[in-house]
């Protein structure tokens, strides 16, 4: 009895001492991430490797970026790189489907006549904002609020031009906050108001120039320069 209990005793001890250096048999048991409990930082410990880790990279999409909002009475349009369009529909994206509808054969009386009466009053005016609203420009969220205001948002570093055309009546504001890894700005604009007036600025997370160039006499030419009534900048920090 005393010879097999030994042995017993010696098997136990070579299976602890085994179990203690196996390996574990899912290979892949060692890709598994360490459970982490957070723990309240203590002012008086020393700092550890964890506390000076450097912070993770926040993408593009949030590190670069704009707001505009826009109140009162215009049109606003933006154009990339790649020249897509997002805003109220221009007359050379809007006619061609009016135009289609009208060559449709079963059209009843009363909605050719709508149809021939948009056509006109797009052909009058040179808008057609009223009427349909393009969204091609990725990235890019363009909305109208329940006030009555408007506001576009851009995810990115690229550079979108803003084009403006204000109405005729009422104060125009507009609004630009940009974003990016270093720094964080904000401009307001009032915009004089007057049909065949328009501007244009170029926006980006990086941009330096705030000034839109405008055009006052409605002949095409940008003749003039309107200057931000506000602009601040706050560091953003690491």
């Amino acid at each position: 009895m005393r010879n097999i209990n030994a042995d017993v005793m010696g098997l136990l001890i070579a299976g602890l001492i085994l179990g203690c250096n196996a390996q574990p048999k899912r290979t892949d048991f060692q890709a598994q991430k360490p459970v982490v409990i957070n723990i309240l930082a203590d002012s008086s410990r020393p700092p550890t490797a964890r506390d000076s880790a450097k912070p993770v990279e926040k993408p593009d999409s949030l590190k670069y970026g704009f707001q505009i909002q826009f109140s009162g009475q215009g049109e606003f349009h933006f154009y990339d790189e790649d020249d897509r369009h997002t805003g109220p529909a221009t007359p050379g994206e809007y006619l061609p489907i009016v135009e289609a509808l009208l060559k449709q054969p079963n059209l009843h009386e009363q909605e050719r006549a709508g149809l021939e009466n948009i056509k006109a009053k797009i052909t009058r005016t040179g808008s057609a904002a009223e009427f349909a609203t393009t969204r091609k420009i990725p990235n890019l969220y363009y909305q109208k609020n329940s006030d009555g205001s408007l506001t576009a948002e851009f995810k990115g570093a690229g550079e979108i031009t803003l084009r403006i055309r204000p109405g005729d009546s009422g104060p125009l504001k507009i609004s630009l906050k940009i974003w990016n890894d270093k720094s964080m700005k904000n401009a307001a604009y009032d915009v004089p108001q007057g049909i065949g007036r328009s501007g244009q600025l170029a926006v980006s997370a990086l941009m330096d120039d705030f000034v839109i160039s405008w055009d006052v006499n409605g002949d095409g030419k940008d003749d003039s320069e309107l200057e931000p009534q506000k602009l601040d900048s706050s560091a953003v920090a690491n």
